[in-house]
């Protein structure tokens, strides 16, 4: 099972939730149909795909409490790239 998305990659984010959320898919089974499972049809599982020593990998850190779910961090070659702090808002 693969989702993906070349017009609208954010959408992809919001997908995971939905499979969860709403088709009780479990988390790490949603998040691995937009990871592993199309680096794996790609045949790029080897080097992406998941978090893994010596794979390359840019990570995000979401706050899945809102309707939506919103990137806290994202994390780029090991570097933070961009931090937002949603709980400040209130």
């Amino acid at each position: 099972n693969v989702i993906s998305s070349d017009y609208f990659s954010s959408s992809l984010l919001g997908s995971i939730f939905i499979l969860n959320r709403l088709y009780n898919i479990p988390l790490p089974t949603a998040v691995g149909f937009a990871t592993i499972n199309p680096a794996t049809a790609l045949g790029i599982s080897e080097k992406q795909g998941s978090i893994a020593e010596g794979k390359q990998a840019d990570i995000i850190i979401v706050d899945a409490s809102a309707e939506f779910p919103r990137v806290n961090m994202s994390i780029i070659n090991g570097i933070i790239k961009m931090k937002l702090n949603y709980l400040e808002e209130k």
